[in-house]
């Protein structure tokens, strides 16, 4: 079944009809290490997801964000169930901000429409308190680890000239797909290629891709190049705005990357220790989101996912 997971979820459109959801509200169509996930729910991520990006509720938005929406929330009942392990609490002052900043500060008009649209935010809402769950988890798991890392980029810092650093920064879009042993990597690659030149990067991104940034098209935003791995940096190097890089292969997945747009900042750096500060911010996220990333792919090899 595991060996299967990649290519089924690859055509789960042709077993769920999103045009069908008013008949199949109470559906069960996804269980996840005896959780579940139903029709309503899907719906309800979809077109929130098509809310808080101004997007047009319409068919053709819904059947691009099916697969990623499907992909989240797997996702999400895989940190639910792992969650369940620990007491992890979020106060209501920390949510209720994220709340806001996800509707840019307008949390009224934003229910208004869910209502309209018969959706729920007592689900929605839900999700934001996982998701915020699921950081501190991450964070107490993985903070050491990062620390050491910094200490590092830190020491290079300080003896650096920041006047020859190279700072060569790419905004930057992304699509991760699990890969495991038990996967044919050529077929995976083979078949991201062709949905990326019959659809576009962004639209892929949006359906298959594993990360977080799926729902933004898979747009990380700027990077710089001194917080890159030498792989990536190499990688990405010698593109050109708009060019894709060679598929990426980490222990758990498989990145390709696209650059949207590069600029070299050296004359740029007036404040040297505001600029270190950003970099090892930047550094710091990533290492965050490679640790949480690797930990679900580990989780999601482990566990029973079976679409119905």
């Amino acid at each position: 079944m595991k060996k299967n997971k990649f290519l089924i979820f690859l055509i789960i459109s042709v077993l769920i009809p999103i045009n069908s959801f008013a008949a199949l509200q109470n559906k069960i169509i996804v269980k996840v290490e005896g959780l579940t996930i139903s029709t309503y729910e899907l719906k309800n991520k979809i077109k929130t997801t098509l809310i808080l990006s101004n997007e047009i509720i319409n068919q053709e938005n819904i059947n691009t964000n099916k697969d990623s929406a499907i992909n989240f929330l797997i996702n999400l009942r895989l940190k639910e169930q792992e969650l369940s392990n620990y007491n992890i609490q979020i106060d209501n002052a920390l949510l209720n901000t994220q709340l806001n900043q996800l509707t840019s500060n307008n949390l009224v008009n934003f229910k208004k429409k869910l209502i309209n649209e018969d959706l729920s935010f007592e689900i929605f809402k839900k999700e934001i308190e996982t998701e915020l769950k699921w950081q501190r988890l991450i964070y107490s798991k993985f903070n050491d680890r990062v620390n050491t890392d910094i200490s590092i980029l830190e020491k290079d810092l300080k003896s650096s000239d920041l006047n020859n650093l190279d700072s060569i920064e790419y905004k930057l879009a992304e699509i991760e797909v699990l890969f495991t042993e038990n996967l044919n990597k050529s077929e995976i690659i083979n078949s991201i290629k062709k949905k990326i030149n019959e659809i576009g990067f962004e639209k892929a991104a949006k359906q298959v891709s594993i990360s977080s940034s799926a729902i933004d098209g898979g747009i990380i935003g700027w990077v710089n190049s001194t917080v890159l791995t030498k792989n990536i940096s190499e990688n990405l190097k010698n593109l050109k705005i708009g060019d894709i890089s060679k598929p990426i292969i980490n222990p758990n997945s498989i990145l390709f990357l696209k650059i949207i747009d590069k600029k070299n900042n050296k004359a740029a750096i007036a404040n040297k220790e505001e600029y270190k500060k950003e970099l090892i911010n930047t550094k710091k996220n990533q290492l965050l989101n490679l640790y949480s990333s690797s930990y679900l792919s580990k989780l999601k090899n482990n566990s029973s996912i079976e679409f119905r």
